[in-house]
């Protein structure tokens, strides 16, 4: 009897120990999904951030049309001329000499009330 009892505790010993580490594997790949899906909101959090701050400056900051500073991953699409642009080959005032002569209309004066009111007599 002593062996038979021996024998019955070790399977249930052994049944524990594999019942032990399916519930590790179990609580790992827990743990494994837990940390996967910390990292996505992580990423999420700051790309957040990131628009939260890149909305503030736009909102807040300078008035002009003219950006300072260029946004990280946009292009530059209109600025191409003048980066291909020899600076040698044009000056403004050469063009300007190219260009014929402005006539400028002269306005004819306008009258002043003396001169308007000269017929009329006070009475």
């Amino acid at each position: 009897m002593a062996d038979s009892s021996k024998d019955l505790q070790l399977r249930e010993l052994k049944d524990m120990i594999n019942d032990l580490k399916k519930m590790i594997k179990t609580l790992q790949a827990t743990v494994d999904a837990a940390n996967k899906r910390e990292e996505a909101l992580t990423q999420e959090r700051d790309n957040l951030k990131e628009e939260v701050d890149l909305l503030r400056k736009k909102l807040f900051g300078s008035s002009s049309e003219k950006r300072s500073m260029d946004v990280p991953g946009q292009l530059n699409l209109f600025n191409e001329a003048e980066l291909e642009q020899n600076p040698t080959i044009a000056e403004p005032e050469a063009l300007e000499s190219l260009l014929p002569e402005k006539e400028t209309k002269k306005r004819k004066s306008h009258a002043t009330n003396a001169e308007r009111f000269s017929g009329i007599t006070a009475s």
